[in-house]
């Protein structure tokens, strides 16, 4: 009996084992992170936001204090871990957000996971005047003049009329006002305290959509910045509460009007995908028997005539995989996109062998999902084999109960038995004693 506890308590370990590990392989999905080294600061702390990603595929956008795009995939069809890190300016009290949206893929179960508006903030506040008393005494050396022009904040008044989802980075907003309202209060900030800002066009509103608000913000060093509000006033026919353009139709405007490439080629060869503004990442097969170039020609051109494009990695491209990546940015909003192009360099037989490579991924993953339904079907045979040898068990304890009460019953018997067999006997003995003392003394009457 003690053995088959032994086998019983092994059973219990392997099972729970198993079930460790399919906890530890559910933990390892696809997913993004964005996350901050603190989010509480006073002005001039170094404060980070790092965005950390697991998966095969991603397409994350990060909007608010921190604009940029982070798209790419892992060859090697695996999950792979990819992270960021963003340095946010602190030098103004006020609160910072990060919005990180987009989606990513699974490598094992090609699930997609979508982000809608995962954030961090962090609230900035004033030191305190002992601080601020040593932060002067630090600073009376001769300092580089700056040229940051942008705002903190920015929106109007009355509050019913003002708009959402303001950035330093996005310079037209849009909101609508009743036929009674002539003139809207401006409020802003700049992000810099010697930088100056100047507003124009809030009064003297006009019927339609011709209302121009400018907010000039000018750097310390003479950097200059303009914001616009383009401000629709309602004839009395059409009075409409809040907004005439909704945040929905606002955000597919700021997405039109979003720094890219209009054009990417590539001379002789073709683009895989087909090229898209909105498509960041693009592979190339090179048969290096056929064509072993050193460099791709490629035309380009951007949505913006005040874009900057600059190419890196398109020079000498060796045999494997080369990363060519063509960033587009724009020194005034300091906007930046980034696109790139995988060029795999292969002579044919190894072509074959990346395709075979694939296709033996494709076949491991059907592997493993194959393993993990064997693994279930396990753990149920282990349950059930467990539950019936509890039931042996108990049935053969049960069974031996019966046999121990039936070996009393038959020994009870031969007790009885072997008492009446003594008494039988005794009794015989003593009437052959009688007939012989009977014998005795009728021989001596006679």
């Amino acid at each position: 009996m003690k053995k088959t506890f032994k086998v019983l308590f092994f059973i219990l370990f392997l099972i729970v084992i198993m079930l460790i590990y399919s906890k530890v392989e559910a933990a390892t999905t696809a997913n993004a992170v964005i996350s901050a080294n603190k989010t509480t600061a006073t002005v001039g702390d170094k404060v980070t936001v790092t965005v950390s990603i697991y998966a095969v595929t991603w397409n994350i956008n990060l909007s608010g204090e921190v604009s940029e795009s982070i798209v790419g995939y892992n060859m090697d069809l695996v999950n792979q871990k990819t992270t960021k890190t963003y340095n946010i300016d602190t030098s103004k009290a006020g609160k910072y957000t990060v919005t990180l949206s987009g989606d990513v893929t699974d490598a094992e179960t090609n699930e997609i996971v979508k982000y809608n508006g995962k954030s961090v903030t962090i609230t900035v506040s004033e030191k305190t005047s002992s601080s601020d008393k040593g932060s002067t005494n630090q600073n009376t050396s001769t300092t580089k003049k700056s040229s940051d022009a942008t705002l903190s904040t920015l929106g109007v008044l009355p509050d019913e009329y003002d708009f959402n989802n303001f950035s330093k980075n996005k310079t037209s907003y849009s909101v609508t006002v009743p036929n009674e309202v002539d003139e809207l209060k401006v409020q802003c900030e700049t992000s810099n305290k010697k930088a100056s800002a100047k507003v124009s066009g809030n009064t003297n509103l006009v019927v339609g959509s011709s209302n121009k608000i400018s907010v000039v913000v000018t750097a310390e060093d003479g950097t200059k910045k303009t914001y616009t509000i383009k401000v629709t006033k309602l004839a009395k026919d059409e009075e409409k509460e809040g907004n005439l353009i909704d945040e929905e139709n606002d955000d597919k405007k700021d997405e039109e009007n979003k720094l890219k490439l209009e054009k990417l080629v590539v001379k002789n060869y073709v683009l895989s995908p087909e090229f898209s503004s909105d498509v960041y990442s693009y592979k190339i097969d090179v048969n290096m028997e056929e064509n072993d170039i050193d460099k791709l020609e490629l035309e380009y051109s951007a949505n913006s005539s005040d874009a900057k494009i600059e190419v890196v990695g398109n020079e000498n491209l060796k045999e494997g995989e080369n990363i060519i990546t063509i960033m587009v940015s724009d020194e005034k909003t300091e906007e930046k996109t980034i696109y790139q192009i995988i060029v795999n360099k292969t002579k044919p037989e190894e072509q074959t062998q990346e395709v075979l490579s694939t296709i033996e991924k494709d076949d491991n993953n059907i592997i493993n999902k194959g393993k993990n339904i064997l693994i279930t079907i396990f753990v149920v045979l282990i349950v059930l084999i467990f539950g019936t040898i509890i039931l042996i068990h108990f049935r053969e304890k049960k069974l031996n109960e019966d046999t121990d009460n039936q070996d009393k019953s038959i020994n009870n018997t031969d007790d009885n038995d072997k008492q009446k067999d003594t008494f039988y006997e005794k009794k015989e003995n003593d009437k052959n004693l009688l007939n012989k003392i009977n014998k005795k003394n009728k021989g001596k009457h006679f």
